[in-house]
């Protein structure tokens, strides 16, 4: 529970960095271990925002105000539009606090509750989206730490938005281990060895997605237990379980998820890129209800034999004697007169032929 007095600020005036910027606290939005979230809006300007303020006994930790300055300045380069946007930061009376955009989408924990799982492709896309920016982030060296359903929303026009990046590396790294054994909401989703006090990176992070998207395509995340100790051991020690035994419709998931999933952090996908590229193959996997096997390989064309016996060809036409096709009028040996009128008498011009002697 924040030791922060969360009402007080409400109604306060809290200035940015350089001083010239203030922002009016309206709303408490919620509140947790590490920052209370406040709507505020620029005064001047009368932009809408969303401030969340450290609590204290996280700002009170050793270079904490380092660490802070240095998160900062990564979180303000980043421009990736499936990541909540930071405008601005401050410190004024010790309140150190981050500026974002400003959004009411609800979080996907919410929709979880409400529709329990979500429809294959959607999960799928959904966890290709975050990966995409969870490797922005990578690239330019910054990391989550505490990805959780609670830190995503989902947007009706940009989709799944990642928020809270680069929060959970503000604090120690042993501070980070004690507050994701002991959140509810945190622990079904950490990974092993930040679990053992090791620092969050991209493969912690790919760890936390791959047991968000089992969530999301599965109705459950990975391991369930009544107590929070027990979720953390089965992160760190119980073998994967394996989805598709929930569900034989989603074995085409299960080969992605057991290897983004794996203990030994060496053995998970070497970046997001290929993480995102195995979820995209297994979405083109009709998907049946069963584990689908690959099609039986297409026989092969018949062969003719080396020799064909020759047949004589049936005639197209009947016979026709050979006489009749080369019959030819015979010559006339001599006049005869059949009458002027007569037919018989052959063609009168013809020319007399003398016969053969």
């Amino acid at each position: 529970m924040s030791n922060l007095d969360t009402k007080a600020l409400v109604g306060q005036t809290l200035g940015n960095n350089d001083g010239k910027a203030t922002y009016i606290v309206q709303e408490l939005v919620s509140a947790n271990a590490l920052y209370t979230t406040y709507q505020a809006a620029h005064t001047m300007i009368h932009l809408k925002v969303m401030i969340k303020v450290f609590d204290p006994s996280v700002t009170s930790q050793a270079d904490f105000a380092e660490r802070f300055k240095a998160q900062i300045k990564a979180l303000l380069d980043l421009n990736v539009p499936s990541i909540v946007k930071v405008f601005d930061y401050g410190s004024e009376q010790s309140y150190f606090n981050i500026v974002i955009e400003y959004h009411k989408s609800p979080p996907l924990a919410s929709k979880l509750a409400e529709e329990k799982r979500l429809p294959l492709p959607v999960a799928i896309d959904y966890g290709r989206s975050l990966a995409d920016a969870l490797g922005s982030a990578a690239a330019a060296g910054v990391f989550h730490g505490s990805l959780s359903p609670h830190s995503i929303t989902i947007s009706s026009k940009r989709g799944p938005l990642l928020n809270d990046l680069g929060l959970a590396m503000l604090i120690d790294t042993r501070s980070l281990a004690a507050l994701l054994a002991a959140d509810r909401n945190l622990i079904d989703y950490a990974a092993p060895e930040v679990l053992r006090g090791s620092s969050p990176d991209a493969l912690s992070d790919q760890y936390s997605l791959a047991a968000i998207v089992y969530e999301m395509a599965s109705g459950q995340p990975p391991y369930q237990s009544l107590s929070s100790a027990t979720t953390a051991e089965q992160h760190m020690t119980a073998p994967i379980p394996n989805i598709a035994a929930l569900d034989p419709a989603l074995s085409v998931l299960a080969p992605v998820l057991m290897r983004a999933l794996a203990k030994d952090a060496a053995q998970r996908y070497p970046n997001f890129g290929e993480f995102n590229q195995a979820l995209a193959l297994a979405l083109r996997i009709p998907v049946q209800g069963a584990a689908v096997s690959a099609p039986p390989p297409a026989p092969p064309p018949p062969t003719l034999p080396v020799s064909l016996p020759l047949s004589r060809p049936r005639p197209l036409y009947p016979k026709i004697r050979l006489s009749t096709l080369l019959f030819v009028e015979p010559p006339t040996y001599g006049r005869h007169d059949f009458g002027a009128n007569s037919t018989r008498g052959g063609n009168p011009n013809r020319p007399v032929v003398s016969p053969p002697p």
